[in-house]
């Protein structure tokens, strides 16, 4: 990490990189354009496959944390009356046998943002005011948090499974019992949106970040905000795997690499022209690069 070094370059998405994601293997990268989902080599470059999204576009693409299965968010469109109803949908895409589990909603909800439990089994998918359980195989719903009238911005597993962490538009951050849907506790303590949360890999602590340009760690036991890291124009932060750097993108053309003892700036890498957004397996999407 002492200075910027292309590995590789992935080249194919003609109509704009939506979202990418390792596979468990760390042998393959997927990456989302607006309707294809591709598969790349990791080590070559080279495209494996792709898949054409028939039913509308992809927002948002997720990979199984134990197999070759991808959960991704497209678009609906249903034509009552005159009226064509607009919903995101979720489908779960099996590699292996190319068969879909389709998971449809009620017209007018829209799923925004999802995430596997680390077993494989279920997938949390934040609404605009809820947040709901499904498994995984059947695409059954298990379980829906409790409304709170506030928007869902983002949601985490915890890596041993048995809570969710969410953010919502009211500067809140909820962790939830994943089992019986109760909230455990409340971190109150950003002052604007938190764009979005995440879990240390030994469950111990929650990173937020927030357009308040500051990141946050938290303590999950005591709820305490133990370290604040002040970083202008805040719009995404990841972990590397094993929790020792904190990455974070910005609206100044940068990713940070944060100390998450300390709050030390280990490393700044900037980007000429791009506003730089990291999803959760840390890749940097710039304006819809990579």
């Amino acid at each position: 990490m002492t200075k910027i070094t292309e590995i590789n370059s992935f080249v194919g998405n003609n109509d704009g990189l939506m979202d990418g994601e390792w596979s468990p293997d760390g042998n393959k990268i997927e990456s989302s354009s607006y309707s294809i989902i591709y598969i790349w080599n990791a080590i070559t470059g080279s495209l494996i496959r792709t898949n054409y999204i028939k039913a509308g576009g992809v927002h948002s693409s997720v990979w199984s944390p134990i197999d070759n299965r991808i959960a991704f968010i497209s678009d609906n469109y249903t034509l009552v009356g005159n009226i064509h109803y607009a919903t995101h949908d979720l489908k779960i895409w099996n590699m292996t046998s190319d068969k879909y589990v389709n998971i449809s909603f009620g017209r007018g909800d829209s799923c925004h943002g999802i995430a596997w439990s680390p077993d494989g089994t279920k997938i949390a998918c934040n609404f605009y005011h809820n947040i709901s359980i499904w498994d995984a195989k059947t695409g059954s719903i298990l379980k829906t948090l409790p409304n709170y009238n506030g928007i869902i911005y983002s949601v985490a597993w915890s890596p041993d499974g048995s809570k969710i962490v969410s953010s919502l538009d009211d500067n809140t951050i909820r962790i939830w019992d994943a089992n019986n849907g109760s909230v455990l506790r409340l971190l109150i303590g950003h002052n604007k949106t938190i764009v979005s949360v995440l879990w240390s890999p030994d469950n111990s602590k929650i990173i937020s970040g927030s357009s308040d340009n500051t990141i946050k760690i938290w303590d999950v036991s005591t709820g305490i905000n133990s370290l604040t890291i002040n970083d202008r124009g805040v719009v995404s932060v990841a972990l590397s795997p094993d929790g020792s750097k904190i990455a974070s993108g910005s609206h100044s053309y940068q990713i940070n690499l944060w100390n998450p003892i300390t709050g030390a700036n280990i490393k700044t890498f900037t980007s000429p022209d791009r506003d730089i957004y990291l999803n959760s397996e840390g890749f940097s999407l710039l304006q819809n690069q990579c």
